[in-house]
């Protein structure tokens, strides 16, 4: 559903992280019960709009943060795919 709103309201920054913050959920529930390779489409699009976001807002540091916090859960589930191989 807000995926839909997002495609309606695409200049919604405030929109746009809630979808981040709700396709990161995703990503930790699918890591918790080991979809590693569902988990990274997940954070990556989460990754994707963050740095969308933290580059249109440079002065938000939360945006910024998330950026890091996405790619630190990308490098752990690639590291967990390596483990695996």
């Amino acid at each position: 559903m807000r995926r839909e709103l997002l495609t309606r309201q695409s200049g919604n920054d405030a929109l746009q992280n809630d979808i981040c913050i709700t396709l990161a959920k995703i990503g930790q529930t699918l890591t918790a019960t080991g979809d590693v390779s569902g988990a990274l489409a997940a954070h990556h699009e989460a990754l994707d709009m963050r740095r969308a976001l933290a580059d249109k807002h440079p002065d938000n540091a939360g945006w910024c943060d998330d950026v890091a916090w996405s790619e630190e859960r990308i490098s752990e589930l690639l590291e967990r795919l390596q483990i695996k191989k």
